[in-house]
């Protein structure tokens, strides 16, 4: 078994890491370990494409966010989406990052990252997180093909 360290910008990494990516892996012969890389400044370091950008891949999963979900809140993620030839593709600035996209369509206090963000990954799957995001994919292969070697 093959151990890799996966570092992650916060806590809803972690839990995407945890949670969806390292059962799958284990599956591979690959032992996956989140970290979170902090700045010297303390704060963390944002990464190139964040679980929030994956979660477009799906966004009817999104009903897991019971108080905050309906039709609105739905029409403004398609829309969202609708602009990016990929999900990886939405996290094209600090002030147009996924979560404040996300958080701008719910309601006040409707999304919390760390306690949706994994969830609704969990209800999309990696599979269709796979066929959505290429980079993703093509990232999750190789660290597959480390335990398959």
């Amino acid at each position: 078994m093959n151990r890799v360290c996966i570092v992650c910008e916060g806590a809803t990494e972690v839990e995407f890491v945890k949670g969806c990516l390292a059962p799958h892996l284990m599956d591979h012969g690959v032992s996956a370990c989140p970290f979170i890389l902090r700045a010297p400044s303390g704060g963390h370091r944002g990464g190139r494409v964040s679980v929030e950008g994956l979660l477009f891949s799906d966004v009817e999963q999104f009903q897991y966010v019971l108080d905050g979900w309906d039709a609105g809140v739905r029409q403004r993620l398609i829309a969202i989406r609708a602009q990016f030839p990929t999900p990886e593709d939405i996290n094209n600035s600090r002030e147009t990052a996924p979560s404040r996209r996300i958080l701008a369509a719910l309601p006040d206090g409707g999304y919390n990252k760390t306690e949706h963000g994994p969830v609704i990954a969990e209800a999309i799957g990696l599979a269709t997180i796979r066929r959505h995001c290429p980079q993703f994919d093509a990232w999750v292969a190789r660290l597959e093909a480390w335990g398959n070697g």
